[in-house]
Parts: C-alpha cells; structure tokens; sequence
C-alpha cells in the first residue's frame, strides 16, 4: 500500500482559505496543514484547528509575504521599505548575500515560537514559496531550531518532472534537484526527516484532475509521500485556489485514491 500526507499550505493567510483548509481536511483529502504565523488570518486558523485536533498541523515559515511576526527594526535586512516581506526582493537579496541570517534565524525563531504558544504541537515544517528553508545558508539556522523545538520532518521540495505545460517547470526541476542533493545529506548527518516523494509543485500553474491523477500514479510503495496544496474560496497570487479545493474534496479524487490503493496519512503517524 502506497502512503501519502496531503499537505495544505497557507493555513492563515485569509479567513477563506483557513475555512477551505478545514472542510477539504473534514470533507476531502487533506491529511495535514502547514500554518504562517505572520499572516492576518492566524489567530482565526488556530481557533479552527483546535476545534479539529485530529488535523496534523506543520509550520509554514515566512520571510517573502506579508508583515514579520518581530518588529520590523529588528530585522531590517529581512524587509522592503513599507516593513513587508517580498519574495522578489528576498531572493535577490540572497543571491547577492545582503541579508542578515542571524535576522531570518530570529524572526523563524519568532514564527515557530508564536505556534507553539497557542498551543498547537507542529510535527513538520516547510515555507512559503518552498525553498526559502532550505537554501544555502540558511538550512543550518533551520536544522538549529529544529532540534532546539523537537522537531523531526522537513519538505525537502525535489519533484520527479511529469509534464510540460511550461517550460519554467523544467527550469524549477533543475534548480529543486540541485538544491536537494546536499539538503538531503545534512538533514541525515542530522538525524531529521523527510518524506520520500514531494509533488505540488510542478503543476499548481496548471492545476486539473488530470494532473492530480498523475502524481497519484506516480507515488512510491516504498516511500512515505508528500503532496503539498493551496485549497482555497478566493484565489490569490498565481494559484487557483478554487478548482483545487473543488478536486480535493471530490468523490471522483477519493475514489481515485482507494482503487489505487494508496492509503492517506500524517505526519503524526510516522516515526
């Protein structure tokens, strides 16, 4: 039997996305969510999942949307001129080592803090945008704090390429494989985790039934597997939130799932 963790991402950015998290997790497929301490709808996301506390809840790190959770001077490296977050101006900023990574190592630390006081008990983590936790540099910062907080799972987003719907796909493939060949290696000299598998990424410019369908086809019987996703009523940056949801929550997708014998899990469940 295949294993498969259904990931959702985003929980906290808005109230409608927290609310389509929750009702693909009650109505649907979704096993686990990752939550962004920084953004307006936390405090909302929080009340709902401690009304569902059998969702698995992961922590969605954030330094290229929204407001950080530190006050803005304490990180100015880490911010535009408005105090925001931006993923442009975060990646350039690294390209060119401009930013500070005791700043990112504080305002993580911040971001992980702020969950765990509102008593939720993370069993992974991942980030907003997907590489930001894993790039060089900062993957040690990360792998401190996670020893420093228990935790043991980690999304190491490296993607078997299975369409070409655009070529910036190719393009993300490349780079997620040239990033993961040493990500991997530390997180096991480490004694941290990761799932086997990852998809989500490739096809959310392009999400169907059809490719859904496909990742499911594609999964290992001998890996645990991730499959990251962004259900949502609104539909916000390049994602459609909507037709995700709409395919999450499907009885064509649920059965799907069983003819193929592929068995839905959490993290909470794994060693």
């Amino acid at each position: 039997m295949k294993k498969l963790i259904i990931n959702a991402d985003d929980l906290g950015y808005t109230k409608e996305i927290n609310k389509a998290i929750i009702y693909a997790f009650k109505k649907g497929v979704v096993t686990s969510a990752s939550i962004m301490a920084n953004m307006p709808a936390f405090s909302d996301a929080v009340k709902l999942c401690k009304k569902d506390p059998k969702l698995d809840i992961g922590i969605h790190l954030n330094i290229t949307t929204g407001k950080p959770v530190l006050n803005p001077n304490e990180i100015k490296s880490l911010i535009d001129s408005k105090g925001n977050f931006s993923l442009t101006s975060t990646l350039i900023k690294l390209f060119l080592n401009r930013i500070n990574l005791n700043e990112i190592e504080k305002e993580f630390d911040a971001q992980i803090k702020k969950v765990i006081s509102a008593n939720l008990k993370p069993t992974h983590l991942d980030s907003h945008h997907h590489l930001i936790h894993i790039f060089p540099g900062i993957l040690n910062r990360t792998i401190k704090l996670m020893k420093m907080y228990n935790l043991k799972w980690i999304r190491v987003p490296d993607e078997k390429f299975y369409n070409s719907y655009y070529n910036i796909q190719l393009l993300n493939k490349v780079g997620l494989s040239f990033f993961s060949i040493p990500v991997r290696k530390k997180l096991y000299k480490n004694n941290l985790k990761h799932t086997g598998n990852f998809f989500g990424l490739l096809h959310e410019r392009n999400v169907s039934m059809k490719s859904f369908k496909k990742i499911i086809g594609l999964l290992s019987d001998k890996e645990v597997n991730e499959l990251c996703c962004h259900p949502g009523y609104e539909n916000i940056d390049y994602l459609n939130r909507k037709k995700e949801l709409k395919i999450l929550t499907s009885k064509i997708f649920k059965d799907y799932i069983k003819e193929k014998n592929v068995k839905l899990i959490n993290f909470r469940m794994l060693k």
